[in-house]
Order: structure tokens, then sequence, then C-alpha cells
């Protein structure tokens, strides 16, 4: 999608850094009902009444679709409430034109309360240069106050998606030949986003990609999942959305062990520069990304290690690399398995009488000890040549596919 006129500008993000402990208190239950929830409304762009570009077997109403249902997905368990344009291909507003169609997008958008507009697309060109991500937000010449958040929205969408690999196709606000302002001056191109301003609600239209030139990379169900965790990303860290007390804990179950925030910040000082020692943030990134990008989030586990040390493992979750950090969690550390090549359970349950005292033959702890204690005291976790002492409760009889 092109519009008429383009002016690129600059937009400045929100500071959302905060300095908070490593383990900051959870909210109450009661504190966390009772909190406002921001509404964002996702429009998976055009339907099947209302197509847009397609190439091939790809058509952009169904890969749009995909990614709004993931970020949808992603959002989930956070103190927002997401609303969806459309809820399957057909046309949300039957027998519309296209122009009602989207003028009625917004009008949703505006009955359900929205402080947020999102729209999802893909780049229509006829060559195959053109590919990457570009995000268009709202002109600033009438209602500045909205292209001032609209613009910085944009600009952490087109951070997140630029993180992915794609390349850097900017963020622009773009203004129409013929539609004007109740000002006089030169409206917004893009229909969506110039009916939002005029209700007030801040909006970005996100090209994720070339049609084209993209094509075999939007091909890819795995592709599209994680382009929209990564505008759930954006709009997290924009929006400084927290996950409920209950989600919060369980994620810190599910993934302690293989996931340390202190050190996960103390080895990235890109990421200690952004998210600071903010554990959500922080195991947000780890599972949208740093996962993917082979980054090490604690002193006793690394993903590509123990994925290609245990092969029953790699056939239960094969390119699932969060079961991976889950397994390890829930059942890895109490079979003594080894998550990286330089903590050795044994060895380290063996050399050190004082720990043998406190937690006996629960290898777990010693895992959760190194990683609290071991590592910053500079403790010996290295191999001993002793066998792991036996576990009780009957943790041998888990499975890898407990872990998920």
């Amino acid at each position: 999608m092109k519009g008429n006129i383009w002016r690129r500008a600059a937009a400045s993000a929100l500071s959302l850094a905060l300095a908070i402990s490593l383990l900051p208190p959870l909210p109450t239950d009661a504190a966390t009902s009772t909190a406002p929830k921001l509404n964002i409304m996702l429009d998976p762009g055009h339907d099947a009444h209302h197509g847009g570009t397609h190439y091939g077997s790809l058509e952009e109403h169904v890969v749009t679709f995909k990614i709004a249902e993931y970020c949808k997905a992603a959002l989930d368990g956070y103190n927002v409430n997401v609303y969806m344009t459309r809820d399957s291909m057909a046309c949300p507003f039957p027998g519309s034109k296209q122009m009602e169609d989207l003028a009625a997008r917004v009008q949703k958008a505006v009955h359900t309360g929205c402080s947020a507009y999102i729209s999802f697309h893909i780049n229509d060109t006829v060559s195959r240069r053109g590919n990457g991500a570009t995000v268009y937000y709202q002109t600033a010449d009438y209602r500045p106050d909205l292209s001032a958040l609209s613009g910085g929205l944009a600009s952490a969408i087109e951070d997140r998606l630029c993180a992915l690999g794609l390349r850097r196709c900017g963020v622009f606000a773009a203004y129409s030949k013929t539609e004007k302002n109740p000002d006089g001056s030169a409206a917004d191109d893009f229909k969506v986003i110039r009916e939002s301003k005029y209700y007030g609600i801040p909006a970005v239209l996100i090209e994720h990609a070339y049609m084209v030139a993209d094509n075999s990379y939007l091909s890819s169900e795995d592709a599209l999942r994680r382009l929209g965790e990564a505008d759930a990303a954006a709009i997290i860290s924009y929006y400084g959305l927290e996950k409920t007390s209950a989600i919060r804990e369980q994620l810190k179950t599910e993934y302690q062990g293989a996931f340390d925030a202190r050190y996960y910040a103390d080895s990235y000082p890109d990421l200690f520069a952004t998210f600071g020692y903010d554990a959500d943030s922080l195991l947000q990134h780890y599972l949208i990304c740093g996962l993917r990008e082979g980054r090490v989030a604690s002193p006793v586990f690394d993903v590509n290690y123990y994925r290609t040390t245990y092969p029953d493992l790699a056939a239960a979750f094969g390119d699932d690399l969060s079961a991976y950090a889950r397994h390890f969690a829930l059942c890895g550390m109490r079979e003594g398995r080894a998550g990286n090549g330089a903590f050795d359970v044994a060895g380290y349950m063996s050399r050190y009488p004082d720990l043998t005292a406190a937690f006996g033959a629960d290898t777990m702890l010693y895992y959760l000890h190194y990683i609290a204690c071991g590592y910053y005291e500079g403790r010996d976790a290295g191999p001993s040549g002793e066998a792991v002492p036996e576990v009780a409760s009957g943790a041998e009889e888990e499975s890898a596919q407990d872990g998920q």
C-alpha cells in the first residue's frame, strides 16, 4: 500500500525505563483486578471481500489475520483488553464498500473504548527489489499529540520487526493529496489512521514485509508467529504492560533455572541499557527474541547445548525452543540433566558439604543455589567424576513430555 505524498518525521518514543529491583514484589490479586486496563484494537487488514495484495499462494488478508492472532495470543495475560476488527476471513461488515468497511472498523474501536488502533498489512510492489518493514503513524499538522503517541509506538514496532532481521524501511507519516483535516491542513492518507485521529485514538499501520520480495519469508508459519510476537513485544514495552499476578508467578515457575534476570541483564549490555533489571521485560525478550538469537540467560542453562545433548528432548520438542527451557525448569534439574557444559551438578553436590547438609539429594536446589549465590561467590561447578545421588519421589518416571 502506498500513499501519495510521504513525509518522514522523527518519532520520539516515550521513556518507559524504571529503576526496579531484581525481583519486584508481585501485585496483589485485588490490585490487579481493579487496575484499569488499556483497550487496543488489532485490525487485520482487508478480508475475503475487500482483498489486498497477493502473490503465489499468499493472500494479504490471510497473512494479516494470522499475524494479528499471534499478536493477540502473545498479549494474553497482560493488563490489556485486546479486540479484533474481524474474527474470520469474511468481511466483518457484509455488504459494505471498502471505505465503508474501513470506517466501520474504526467505529468498532470507538465503541469499545480503545486507546490504540493497530492495522496489520503486507506491502505491495511491482518490483522484486522492495523488501523489509515499514510503519506509518499519524501526521502532526492536526492533533500533534496523537502524532507523538502514534509515532512513538510506530518506532517501537519498527525496532522489534527489524530485530528479526527484516530490512529497516522506516517510520513515516503519509499525507493525502485530496483529504483535508477540519483545520484545512492535509489529512492522513490512510483511511483508518485518519478516522482514528478524528476520534482521538492514536493509530499506526504496519507494513510487515513485501509480498513479492519477502514471499518465501511470509510463507513460513513460524515467521508469521514471530512477526505477531514482535508486534506484541513492542506494545508491551511501549505501554509498560504487566503480566497479571497469576501469570507472572506461573512464568517464574515455568522458566526458573533456565532464566535469571540478573544474569541476563549483566551478560548483555544492550539489554541492560533497554530494560535495566526489569525481570518481566527481560523474560519477555528472552522468550520472543533471546532464545532464537542463541542468547544465554542463566549460568546453568544454554538451550542449544540442552537440545543437542539430549536426543529424547529433540524428538519431543523439535524447534520449540521455549519447550526446552520449560523442561529444564520443570523436569531437567530434578533429573540432574546438564543444562550447559559449565555446570556439573554432581561435582557441585560432592564438593560442598554445607550444601549437601542443606539440600540433601534434591538436585534442583543445587542448580538454583548456584544461580543465586554460587556463581557470584566463585564456587567451583566443574565435574568431579562422582555420580549424581538418586533423587527420591519417583522423579525418574518423568518424561520429556512432562515439561510441556
